[in-house]
Parts: C-alpha cells; structure tokens; sequence
C-alpha cells in the first residue's frame, strides 16, 4: 500500500490539535519518518514548570502515527505504551516517529520525544504505538 503524501497530510494539519494549538511544525516527513517540532509557550506547562504530559503524549502519537502513514497509507492508532522517562522542562520538544513494521492491517511504530534548551537535547519520552490501517 502507498503511504500518504506530504500534501495530504499538509491537508490533515489544518484542523489538526497540532497545528491549531500547539503551533507544531513538521520538519521530516516521509519513507516510514516523521519530525515534529514545538516551541513552548506557557499554557504548555504544568504547575511544577514541566510540559504537560498529555502534549509530550501528543507529540510522540503524532510523530509516530505520521511516521507509519508516510509509509502504510491512511491509519488511526490502535494501541499505544509511553514511558516518561524525564521532566520536558526546555524551550522546545522534538518528537521523531519512525515505522517499525507494516502489514496489511496493522503498523508498529516508536517515537522518541527530546526536550531541548539551546543545543542541548534530553529523551523525555519512549513511544510505541500500533496502527490500524483503514
């Protein structure tokens, strides 16, 4: 099966929590990989100054789900398992999706997600997620 284009899902985006709240940019897409990129803005942060989990969940959904499309057509996650592996407390996250797997009716995917303050970059979350293709 053909992965979906960059011109669609450029279409997807438009409406997507991506795009309309999180202002994310694409900066990967294509043969199984994807990179998202946010810049945080206050709202984005908890009460102890982290990123809120649910948008690093967000981002690492996202990535991974992007990753596999790119590859595997048109999906929707199945099944996800996230670690949290350290406070996202930088400037900006980077969540790069990448496809494992794909078959006729499912993909698997994985997705890292990076907090970054200036140069330095530091893994915050571990993603693996399982597509329905449809």
């Amino acid at each position: 099966m053909a992965g979906i284009t960059r011109e669609f899902l450029d279409s997807i985006l438009k409406v997507s929590f991506f795009r309309t709240v999180l202002d994310g940019e694409v900066t990967q897409f294509g043969d199984g990989k994807c990179e998202l990129a946010v810049q945080i803005k206050p709202e984005h942060r908890q009460f102890l100054k982290a990123v809120h989990g649910g948008i690093v969940g967000a981002l690492a959904d996202d990535s991974c789900a992007w990753a596999c499309a790119s590859a595997a057509g048109k999906l929707v996650t199945a099944s996800y398992t996230i670690n949290f592996l350290a406070a996202a407390t930088g400037d900006r996250l980077i969540a790069r999706g990448q496809l494992i797997k794909s078959g006729r009716h499912i993909a698997v995917g994985k997705s890292e997600v990076f907090s970054v303050t200036g140069h330095d970059m530091k893994l915050v979350a571990a993603f693996q997620g399982t597509m329905s293709i449809v």
